[in-house]
């Protein structure tokens, strides 16, 4: 290991570090811009569109076992409500869900333990989850 790489990984105090700190922002921003990807926690919106989807077949099946037009009228309204509240969920969400699956796979791979935390790497990530095409190094 070269002198500079020590000095980047050593902090004020003379700790030793083996993950990114913030001194070395610019390197921060390019492991973020490399590493991140929109595509990480879909498997979380797929558990929510199976449920959203099954408490709609339920739904329109329980209404069929009714001849009545007013319950009728009502179980679907209700359905359209649960439906609605569903997908409001998964939409106010899915950001999050992004985020903080790419956090955690870019702190892993940084190398920090499981109980710490890097808000500047956080924050970047948040970032990048808000605006998923443009490059973090451009803005820098």
């Amino acid at each position: 290991m070269t002198e500079k790489e020590n000095e980047l990984l050593t902090d004020e105090r003379g700790r030793r570090s083996d993950t990114l700190s913030t001194s070395n922002i610019p390197d921060l921003i390019d492991l973020v811009d490399r590493e991140f990807s929109q595509w990480k926690r879909f498997s979380t919106l797929w558990i929510w569109l199976i449920v959203t989807s099954l408490l709609l077949v339920l739904g329109f099946v329980g209404i069929e076992s009714y001849s009545d037009l007013g319950v009728r009228i009502a179980l679907s309204a209700a359905i359209f409500a649960v439906v609605l509240a569903s997908l409001q969920i998964i939409s106010a969400s899915i950001i999050s869900w992004i985020a903080t699956a790419n956090y955690l796979a870019i702190k892993k791979s940084v190398g920090l333990k499981k109980g710490e935390q890097d808000l500047l790497l956080c924050a970047l990530v948040f970032m990048k989850a808000v605006q998923p095409s443009m490059k973090l190094s451009d803005a820098h």
